[in-house]
């Protein structure tokens, strides 16, 4: 802030910011200064009203609060004619508005023309109507009032109460008092609510706001502007241009009730913001009144506000505002600027909504209001899903930029972190996180389980639309939980020459419960399932990928091209190798690979010649009859189970698919109370 001299008063305590706006602190003048070459004549006429009735205030009444003193109210003086100073103003519109009609040119009227007469005739009608409803004022004298403004501060409205207490409002729109400034010396205890415009309800509600904290900034022997923060009313009809126009993400502090209900419908057509309402319904004015110790007061607001919820715009809404910004394409903006724009206001509404991540190689975005994680990729279908939501289709030339501009959003700006597909073991902490596919995830400690939802504690998990979500049971239920491996078991013919069912079991279970702990296998062992055909070897692998994922999951054959094998290996988190008998080239290196955790590199979005590395950390099980893997690196990572052909009774495939589908919750929490044991295991060997 530039200090300078008040234009009105003369005082020292006048602060003019770099955009020409400035405000006098002194508690006897507390006017503001703006540029008004950019306002409209009604602003002008507005602005010397202004002027009359804040002087009249401060004349008539001496014990004023400081922030009363500097904000934009007044109290209207007896037999004030405001109507007359519009007068001169309407007669140079309407002969402004006659000369252009009798100027009548040959031929019909070029619309540049026509629009100059509607603009001249709107002026026109619009200054008498605020004659009109000047004169009313007359029937109010001696009331306070209050001024509204637009985004660039030029006043547009004003409001009074009657004698019955109703509000009259006189013009249209504005908000109250957004042009405040904090003073050169900022408060150190108001820092947390600074930069953030706080939308309130009434005039009184941000007369107690901006009290408390000149209050505050008391408590620090600083002048009471040094506490202002960014503060405004919205009024019985939030203004929602203005709002927008202002700040893209304002937060609200409204108690429930009809101006809370319009800020909901009005505003949030026009931008993302937070809302929190006062303990007990209460007004901000009751409620700020009731804290005696000024600084834990304080502390409980900004502590309030952190809690507030996120309200998103329906995409609609921001559909159809980037639609009219693709429409002004080669009218009057090049293709590109056209792209920069919308591809920007996506890119900031997805940082509104939700956040950006990077995990090293890909962009991700998680949305605060739904707790889904979307990976940006054209190839994502998710992704194309929620690019369609802004009205950006696939086959759109912008599609690739805007994924280009999000990645590297994500980059510069986005959160470091990985992004899990299914399970993940935090080592530091001793707990497992265990995604539900959709929108939730299990915190499993060695003491609880608990529901919460996908990104508590940082922990990201990526919804796959194909799989199925589950719900576990109530695992402090006693009961007799079933041993999974057993149940997968069933109905198979082991080859018992090497080992025995007992020891199978054990195998397959220590396998099955690696999957909730991928952290610890940075290596990983290959299940392998050899036997003739019919034996059901098949069936196993695909009743586990079943319980693990639900009934859309299916084996697959490999094929001859191995980059089918290398796009299941880097987007899935179980994969089934059916019959991988035929020895293929390169198979043998895969295998190897798969089991040590290498990674796979990929040509990335839309380039030619950048590459990143996909981890290949999917678990993996084969099926073969006559197995010829016999390089060592390989045999040493497989994890064999010899079945033969069935001998008693044939249960049917869907018999027992459908066993498993039934019994899933029950399986899965199952095998989490095993995860929990582990956990206290480990728990244990740690203290």
């Amino acid at each position: 802030m530039v200090q300078k001299k008040c234009p009105y008063c003369g005082s020292e305590r006048f602060q003019r910011g770099e955009d020409g706006y400035g405000q006098c602190y002194a508690l006897n003048c507390g006017l503001r200064s703006a540029d008004q070459k950019v306002w409209s004549i009604a602003a002008t006429v507005w602005e010397s009203i202004y002027r009359d009735c804040h002087q009249a205030l401060l004349s008539a009444h001496s014990d004023l609060t400081p922030v009363m003193a500097h904000s934009l109210i007044g109290e209207l003086p007896v037999d004030a004619d405001f109507s007359a100073r519009v007068v001169p103003h309407i007669e140079d519109a309407r002969k402004k508005l006659e000369a252009l009609e009798a100027a009548k040119p040959q031929g019909r009227p070029s619309i540049g023309r026509q629009l100059l007469i509607a603009e001249a005739r709107q002026l026109y009608e619009s200054l008498k109507q605020l004659a009109d409803d000047l004169g009313v004022v007359r029937d109010h004298a001696a009331r306070r009032c209050y001024f509204w403004t637009a985004a660039n501060h030029a006043i547009v409205s004003m409001t009074t109460e009657t004698s019955d207490r109703t509000t009259v409002r006189i013009g249209q729109g504005g908000v109250f008092n957004h042009g405040l400034p904090t003073g050169e010396v900022r408060s150190e205890g108001t820092r947390d609510l600074r930069g953030r415009l706080l939308m309130v309800e009434s005039p009184s509600d941000v007369f107690a706001v901006q009290s408390l904290g000149a209050t505050v900034a008391a408590e620090e022997s600083l002048p009471p502007e040094s506490g202002y923060i960014w503060c405004a009313a919205v009024g019985d009809v939030p203004d929602a241009a203005t709002v927008r126009a202002l700040t893209r993400m304002p937060l609200l502090l409204m108690p429930l009730g009809p101006t809370r209900q319009a800020a909901l419908q009005g505003i949030r057509q026009r931008a993302n913001f937070h809302m929190f309402a006062p303990p007990l319904d209460w007004s901000v004015t009751k409620w700020l009144g009731q804290m005696t110790d000024v600084m834990k007061g304080w502390k409980y607001l900004v502590e309030c506000s952190r809690q507030a919820a996120l309200v998103t715009r329906p995409f609609d809404a921001v559909r159809k505002e980037l639609d009219g910004i693709r429409r002004v394409e080669n009218r009057q903006l090049k293709k590109f600027e056209v792209d920069r724009w919308v591809t920007d206001e996506i890119v900031r509404d997805l940082q509104e909504r939700g956040r950006l991540y990077f995990d090293g190689q890909m962009p991700y975005v998680y949305l605060h209001d739904t707790h889904e994680v979307w990976a940006i990729d054209v190839e994502n279908d998710d992704w194309n899903a929620l690019a369609r939501e802004y009205g950006i289709a696939v086959t759109d030339t912008i599609a690739r930029p805007l994924v280009s501009e999000a990645y590297l959003s994500a980059r510069a700006d986005g959160v470091q972190a990985k992004v899990h597909p299914y399970a993940h073991y935090d080592r530091n902490r001793n707990v497992v996180y265990l995604f539900d596919l959709d929108k939730g995830l299990y915190r499993i400690t060695p003491h609880d389980v608990k529901e919460v939802p996908n990104g508590t504690d940082g922990k990201l998990f990526v919804r796959n639309r194909k799989w199925t979500p589950f719900k576990l049971l109530d695992v402090t239920v006693k009961r007799e939980w079933p041993n999974v491996a057993e149940e997968l078991l069933r109905g198979l013919q082991l080859e018992e020459r090497h080992l025995t069912r007992a020891d199978y079991v054990f195998l397959l279970q220590v396998w099955l419960l690696a999957f909730f702990f991928p952290e610890r296998f940075p290596t990983r062992p290959i299940l392998t399932m050899v036997g003739p055909m019919g034996s059901g070897k098949t069936s196993l692998l695909e009743r586990w990928g079943k319980l693990l994922f639900g009934p859309a999951f299916k084996v697959a054959s490999l094929t001859d091209d191995l980059r089918d094998f290398d796009a299941a290996l880097t987007n899935e988190y179980y994969v089934v190798a059916d019959n991988a008998d035929q020895e293929r080239n390169g198979l043998p290196n895969k295998l190897a690979v798969v089991a040590t955790g290498a990674t796979l590199k990929r040509r990335v979005l839309f380039t030619t010649n950048r590459l990143i590395e996909f981890p290949l950390t999917a678990w993996l099980g084969i099926t073969c009859r006559t197995p010829h893997f016999r390089r060592e690196d390989v045999a040493n990572r497989l994890l064999p189970i010899q079945v033969t052909t069935l001998q008693s009774a044939f249960i049917p495939y869907g018999q027992m698919q459908g066993a498993v589908q039934e019994r899933r919750n029950l399986l899965l929490t199952a095998l989490v109370v095993q995860v929990q044991a582990i956990l206290a295991e480990i728990e244990a060997e740690q203290s």
